[in-house]
């Protein structure tokens, strides 16, 4: 069920929305210090229950424009993202690259991590002991568990993508965050790093 924006760190806001061409509710986020909207669908509620001004829209994924153009004229707000991220757009929408681990607004880094597909990427949210958000690489699973999107989703050499895909979250580690955010699945708060670490590190298959 869709929900309204719900801090869920301080100045973070979560929210979730009815995204009609994949027939499922999705995860948008609002970072206030800044006014960074990353990869959002409008509220059930409309766009005014986002709670701030949208300076900037940040795409983590190309595939995650959802409501970018609609916020964007209403706004004023530019659209943002990895140079991937833009190419994959190919002039849908007007979008502006932000080189890699260029902060946007101060508070909100966008980070390349590929493999399932070029333009898949990552967010570092600068705000209290941090927070990375996470395309579609990982999920959070109903039990509580990281895992990787389901193989058919990854593409014909799953495992292949995986283990690319085990290279790149590492990689992400040395940033500081102790909080994971998701965009098909619930965020983790707190001990976010850990569990990521935790699940890089399980071998291939377990």
């Amino acid at each position: 069920m869709s929900r309204r924006p719900t801090e869920i760190l301080p100045g973070v806001y979560y929210w979730t929305a009815f995204h009609e061409r994949i027939g499922q509710d999705v995860g948008s986020y609002y970072v206030a210090d800044g006014g960074t909207a990353i990869d959002p669908k409008i509220p059930s509620a409309g766009s005014m229950a986002i709670p701030g001004e949208i300076r900037t829209i940040l795409l983590s994924s190309g595939h995650h424009n959802r409501d970018a153009a609609a916020l964007s004229a209403s706004t004023g707000a530019p659209i943002k993202g990895l140079p991937q991220v833009v190419a994959v757009l190919d002039g849908k929408l007007a979008a502006e690259a932000v080189p890699e681990g260029q902060p946007v607004n101060g508070t909100a880094t966008p980070h390349h991590v590929g493999a399932i597909c070029d333009d898949e990427g990552a967010v570092h949210i600068a705000v209290g002991e941090g927070a990375l958000v996470i395309a579609d690489a990982a999920l959070l699973d109903l039990h509580g568990a990281i895992s990787f999107m389901p193989d058919h989703l990854i593409g014909d050499e799953p495992e292949r993508v995986k283990q690319e895909l085990r290279v790149s979250l590492s990689r992400l580690l040395t940033l500081e965050f102790d909080s994971l955010l998701f965009t098909h699945s619930e965020p983790l708060i707190g001990s976010g790093k850990a569990a990521l670490r935790e699940f890089l590190d399980q071998p291939p298959g377990a």
